[in-house]
């Protein structure tokens, strides 16, 4: 085994600790506590290992917050061990996050982590469908048998199906990458059948609702919608008449139609209650709600009354004003880092000559381009710095004048210096030129009128199929980039299948937050990383 992959491989391994939880199926290795010294090992491994950086960024701050919005609404909780409980869990979701940013140096290890995801995902969804279509296992309500989790903590059927569609965006992405092996691309789409299987024998409503509207955000975000439209027709009839007949009555329920038993009916209410209950809560504990995992607790004349299964009335009953803004403020991060990378790598990809000057000037930190009046008056060190956005081409190439945003990495969200341009130097052919003309680098001089090899739909599709060109390894620099805009692709949708599911399912304390937000900071340092790298070469 390579040294250097020691804490990816530790990682995979705690991974699966995680998502598969046998400890969980097979009692006995709980007896053990097994988690617990898995995770004191691999932190003890990641002390001796030389080459560990944490970049600093905006979703620690969002992190932390709302690590201790929990951390003191538990402090004045009614019920003080459940809340405990749930603090010292998501604590541990924590360290994981942690670990996750220790552990992935490079792109190489990033790629591997992400595919381990998906295979762990793999192992848990085919062990459970092994366990529902061999052995029988299942729970038998609302009528029908549904499929569960090996697992105790997500096996319910609704937590399980939300599982399966919470990795879809992340599994596709990987798909979009076209690794070179066959193998792991025969792996990923096998993934792909087994997910939707999953889901439909779950008998979830919402998890099938959330699978459609995945879907429909792959169609929206897809150039070749009338195909995107049809696959997914021939997927929907394939599954309807792969499904049984109960099944069918169970999702035909959630339009109105079809067979409605008692308890559908019930279940389709309760969220709505669930909600209704929350923003009771939280009139009577405006600022730090109730307590973390206390829910139960509010319901009048019970001792311990149902969860909320609707995650906005679990964060307004449970963690109050405080939870609101510290929860909301994380997803707000969380989209905002993604969204600036995935422009940063769309105008490295639609642009060649800022391709070609960020390749040349990213590790140039010594010299500050001033603004034109700041070079009109000799002005020194304070005078205003110009980012990439003052270095655009012409108005026929547009892209990064369309959205208004600058190719920068500031030091707060990577941890490294900013990116400078170099200032062209005084040339007889410049020298009476006007100040800001002097400040375009020499690359979009050279191409501002120099018509473009290829059309940008055709350069992105091949970069698309360099992003997984190199392997585990990575490729050239436009596959990189292109590997980065899919993976912060992948953590925007999956916040938005979270969000969506979240009106029938209380998620605020799974792990998958923090999952996203450490895929967030790596994806973010890794992309400085690889243009400063490739700038370099």
């Amino acid at each position: 085994m390579r040294r250097d992959m020691l804490l990816p491989l530790m990682l995979a391994g705690y991974l699966f600790l995680l998502i598969f939880r046998p400890y969980e199926y097979w009692p006995v290795l709980g007896d053990f506590r097994l988690e617990r010294v898995y995770m004191l090992t691999f932190m003890a491994a990641a002390f001796f290992v030389p080459g560990k950086r944490l970049p600093s960024s905006p979703v620690h701050l969002a992190v932390g917050a709302l690590a201790l919005t929990l951390l003191v609404s538990a402090l004045g909780a009614y019920n003080g061990q459940a809340a405990w409980r749930t603090v010292e869990d998501y604590l541990k979701y924590i360290v994981f996050y942690v670990m996750l940013i220790l552990s992935v140096r490079n792109e190489r290890d990033f790629r591997f982590v992400l595919l381990a995801f998906v295979a762990v995902m793999g192992l848990y969804v085919g062990k459970s469908m092994w366990e529902f279509f061999v052995h029988g296992r299942h729970v038998y309500r609302m009528g029908i048998r549904r499929m569960v989790g090996i697992d105790v903590t997500y096996g319910d059927p609704n937590s399980f199906a939300a599982s399966i569609a919470y990795s879809l965006p992340l599994f596709w992405a990987l798909v979009r990458c076209r690794f070179p092996s066959v193998w792991v691309r025969r792996g990923l789409w096998l993934y792909g059948g087994m997910a939707l299987v999953g889901i439909i024998f779950t008998g979830s409503r919402s998890g099938m609702v959330t699978a459609i509207f995945f879907a429909l955000l792959v169609l929206m975000s897809s150039s070749r919608k009338l195909v995107g439209i049809f696959v997914v027709f021939l997927l929907l009839v394939f599954a309807w008449d792969f499904m049984p007949d109960d099944l069918q009555q169970r999702f035909l329920s959630t339009f109105g139609y079809g067979h409605t038993g008692k308890g559908a009916i019930e279940s389709a209410e309760g969220r709505l209650k669930g909600f209704q209950q929350g923003m009771e809560v939280f009139t009577r504990y405006p600022l730090l709600g109730i307590g973390p995992g206390n829910f139960g607790y509010s319901w009048e004349g019970l001792s311990s009354g149902p969860k909320s299964h609707n995650v906005y009335g679990e964060v307004a009953g449970e963690l109050g004003l405080a939870g609101i803004l510290s929860f909301g403020g994380l997803v707000v991060v969380l989209f905002r880092q993604n969204i600036l990378l995935r422009r940063r790598c769309r105008l490295l990809l639609s642009h060649p000559a800022l391709l070609r000057s960020a390749r040349r000037n990213v590790h140039d930190r010594s010299t500050p381009v001033r603004s034109p009046a700041a070079a009109r008056d000799g002005g020194g060190s304070n005078g205003a710095r110009y980012s990439m956005k003052n270095h655009v081409p012409p108005a026929e190439d547009n892209v990064s004048t369309r959205h208004g945003y600058a190719l920068k990495a500031t030091q707060q969200e990577t941890g490294e210096a900013p990116y400078r341009m170099k200032p062209l130097p005084d040339t007889p052919e410049t020298a009476g030129s006007a100040p800001a003309d002097r400040t375009v680098p020499q690359t979009l001089a050279a191409d501002r009128h120099t018509p473009q090899p290829r059309p940008v739909q055709a350069q992105r599709r091949k970069a698309r199929a360099g992003a997984g060109a190199g392997g585990l390894a990575g490729g050239d620099l436009p596959g990189s980039l292109m590997f980065y805009s899919l993976v912060a692709q992948a953590v925007m949708q999956t916040l938005l299948l979270m969000l969506f599911k979240g009106w029938g399912d209380h998620n605020l304390y799974r792990y998958t937050w923090l999952w996203l937000g450490g895929v967030t900071v790596l994806g973010n340092f890794l992309f400085a990383q690889e243009v400063r790298r490739h700038g370099r070469s």
